[in-house]
């Protein structure tokens, strides 16, 4: 069963795979200069928002059905291509479009002859602005 996508890659939960979200936050900020006054408090201006952050978490192991180097290229790939996917879980959308900005791997186990057989990958995922 599919819980959710980032670009072509699929949250699921089936017989055979096993990739879901863990830990999921979405950050969001106002953007603010402070104006110096002398002797006095500095007078802070909105300049406008802050881009928005997703972190969360994956889990890719071959005892779920993964091959996690596999799955980490094809993450990077997403990375190093500079463009933005939708994110959704459910039939909800999350925001507009995320564009891979960091990847931070985790090793938990390798098979006896040192292949990769686990890991969690942290992902944070960064709104792409529109603007008209």
């Amino acid at each position: 069963m599919i819980v959710g996508s980032y670009g072509d890659v699929a949250f699921e939960v089936s017989q055979d795979t096993v990739r879901t979200v863990k830990g999921l936050k979405w950050s969001r900020g106002a953007a603010y200069s402070q104006h110096k006054v002398h002797g006095m408090t500095a007078v802070p201006e909105f300049t406008g928002y802050d881009s928005a952050t997703i972190t969360f978490e994956v889990q890719l192991s071959a005892f779920l059905g993964l091959n996690p180097l596999k799955e980490l290229a094809r993450l990077d790939e997403m990375r190093t291509s500079k463009k933005a996917y939708a994110l959704a879980f459910g039939e909800d959308l999350y925001g507009t479009l995320w564009m891979l900005q960091r990847m931070d791997v985790t090793t938990e186990y390798t098979y006896k002859d040192g292949t990769l057989a686990s890991c969690k990958v942290a992902l944070t995922l960064l709104e792409r602005g529109d603007h008209p």
